[in-house]
């Protein structure tokens, strides 16, 4: 995949040793020596066994067949077994200034050095307006670079909406770049789609797709950044779903935006794996979606992410499948060749997570799984339905091989998940986005069994700042 970093699949660290003699040369003697012979003896013992030891660390560097070995490839070496990545756990948490209301079920999109926040279910209050708790059509800007939500009103969704799909195509350059290079360097084009959802509480899916289209100009005072564009702009209607979904994933990639998977109106997992033509520069969109190839894994509350060339999207987790549970599945859709192939699976299954691309890696952050307990569903209390909504906080990476032009996966199957730092608090049901090699997540579901408490949702942004370290593992000898 072709943002992913790269890696030798097959190399391992070679290190030139060289074997070093010491000699340790005492003093002669005395023949007034005031060592006992017992202090003799207990120090040639130590000696001896420091010896044995220094002998055996000695055999263990020297020896390639040593019982750890460090690699650069999470593929061990033959007659070894993974022990883990040497920078598992890596990455810092903090705290950001909170959004201006309380929400989960929200989507979140980057469009440069900023990030919107959309929709969602939750409380919303502002100077002079009522109170509103429910769904939410609230659009927030947020700035990177200040780490703050910016002051210009971006507008608001036409309808209030939450378990919607969202994606942002972008381009960084107009069509006339190459001939005023200075001019288009800091134009931005994007159109923000965002597709299904839900609008009112307990209510259906809907197919509603809207468009919110915007391009900044330097020349420009009004429009010289992003929320100065997008503030200057308002909501079109696209065109809509094939079908009324919610729960689903929007990806943008090249030539457009893919909508893939979800739950229909009476909560039936689906596949579909639909694409609309989008075309940033021109703020062009195609007259209606176009089947693709459906995903193996029907399933919806899922996170996709697509790499930064849009040629593959990964999509990760999700309830629904066979069982209509779970899942850990993690399935890779190829744009070109309209093919899905398997990755290494989660850790373990969940649904309602946040995941973004960021250093390169896959991350996915949080989620939601079950409790193992049982209890009469909402919707007929003659049945029985798992007890699930169960917060997590685990932030895991995707890691991945490369070859050498790093433009391409070199091996699936090394594809491995490592564990980062952990989210600082335990949610489901959030948005993440990363720019600049940092992730933030928004809001979401805490601690609580209820997901449309408002009482249990929070206003809290955190931050992941992570480095782009080497991936190295350590194998060890399954004789050993």
């Amino acid at each position: 995949m072709a943002s992913l970093r790269s890696a030798s699949a097959s190399h391992a660290l070679e290190t030139e040793h060289e074997s070093v003699t010491v000699s340790l040369a005492g003093r002669p003697r005395s023949d007034r020596s005031c060592v006992s012979p017992a202090a003799t003896f207990v120090i040639s013992v130590v000696a001896l066994i420091l010896a044995i030891i220094g002998l055996a660390l000695g055999i263990a560097f020297l020896n390639p067949r040593s019982d750890i070995v460090i690699t650069r490839s999470p593929v061990p070496p033959a007659g070894y077994k993974k022990l883990g990545a040497l920078h598992a756990g890596d990455g810092e948490w903090v705290r950001k200034p909170g959004m201006p209301l309380l929400a989960s079920d929200m989507q979140a999109v980057t469009i440069a050095d900023t990030i919107l926040v959309m929709g969602g279910f939750g409380l919303r209050t502002s100077a002079g307006a009522s109170k509103v708790e429910g769904p939410l059509n609230a659009t927030l800007a947020f700035d990177s670079v200040y780490e703050r939500f910016n002051d210009e009103a971006v507008p608001d969704l036409p309808n209030p909406l939450f378990r919607f799909g969202a994606a942002a195509v972008v381009s960084p350059r107009n069509p006339d770049a190459l001939a005023t290079p200075a001019a288009a360097a800091h134009r931005i084009d994007t159109v923000v789609v965002v597709a299904g959802g839900v609008t009112v509480t307990g209510g259906q899916a809907t197919d509603a797709v809207w468009l919110l289209k915007a391009s900044t100009d330097p020349s420009n005072p009004s429009a010289d950044t992003v929320t100065e564009a997008l503030s200057s702009s308002s909501w079109i209607s696209g065109p809509p779903l094939p079908l009324a979904t919610s729960d689903l994933a929007l990806a943008a990639v090249d030539g457009g935006v893919l909508a893939i998977g979800g739950l229909d109106a009476n909560y039936n997992p689906l596949s579909w794996n639909w694409f609309l033509a989008v075309d940033p520069v021109s703020r062009a969109v195609g007259t209606a979606w176009e089947p693709r190839q459906a995903m193996p894994t029907a399933r919806g509350d899922i996170a996709a992410v697509a790499d930064a060339a849009g040629g593959h999207v990964m999509v990760l987790g999700g309830w629904g499948g066979a069982d209509l549970a779970f899942q850990a599945a993690v399935e890779s859709f190829d744009v070109a060749r309209n093919t899905w192939q398997s990755l290494a699976p989660l850790p373990y299954a969940r649904g309602d997570k946040a995941a973004a691309l960021s250093l390169g890696h896959v991350v996915t952050v949080g989620g939601e799984v079950t409790s193992g307990l049982s209890a009469p569903c909402d919707f007929d209390p003659s049945q029985t339905c798992a007890v699930n909504e169960v917060p997590v906080h685990d932030t895991e990476a995707l890691l991945f091989d490369f070859d050498a032009s790093a433009t391409r996966l070199h091996s699936v199957e090394q594809a491995t998940w490592e564990p980062k730092a952990p989210h600082p608090s335990a949610r489901f049901r959030f948005a993440a986005a990363a720019v600049n090699g940092v992730i933030y997540t928004f809001g979401g579901h805490g601690e609580g069994s209820d997901a449309l408490a408002t009482a249990l949702v929070t206003d809290e942004v955190w931050a992941l700042f992570d480095v782009n370290s080497v991936d190295l593992w350590a194998h060890t000898s399954v004789s050993g």
